[in-house]
């Protein structure tokens, strides 16, 4: 009888021992999701921002950047993943506050 008790406790220490890992594992793995997408954001903002910087260094006359490229960068990065804009903000204004090498807009 002696010797069956040895084996169930162990049987129970392995269980708890692998049920502590999975824990600690979707603990873990499910804490740097969120890290991960804003750090693709901050590269995608970075690289849309470079590209409007090219285009106009003063980021003021828009209208050489592409349409599908601004409204992505103000309206999907900007305003509602990084919060940097408010809605219905300009978009000059907005890109302006957005990307870190425009001239910030005097308030």
């Amino acid at each position: 009888m002696k010797g069956i008790s040895i084996a169930i406790e162990t049987v129970i220490y392995i269980i708890l021992a692998v049920l502590v890992l999975t824990i600690l594992l979707f603990f873990f793995t499910s804490q740097s999701g969120p890290a991960q997408q804003e750090i693709s954001l901050q590269r995608e903002r970075n690289e849309l921002c470079g590209r409007i910087a090219t285009a106009e260094p003063k980021c003021e006359d828009l209208t050489g950047v592409n349409g599908n490229e601004l409204s992505r960068l103000k309206t999907d990065i900007c305003t509602t993943a990084l919060k940097l804009c408010t809605v219905g903000e300009d978009d000059k204004v907005c890109i302006k506050k957005c990307c870190i090498f425009c001239p910030k807009p005097v308030i």
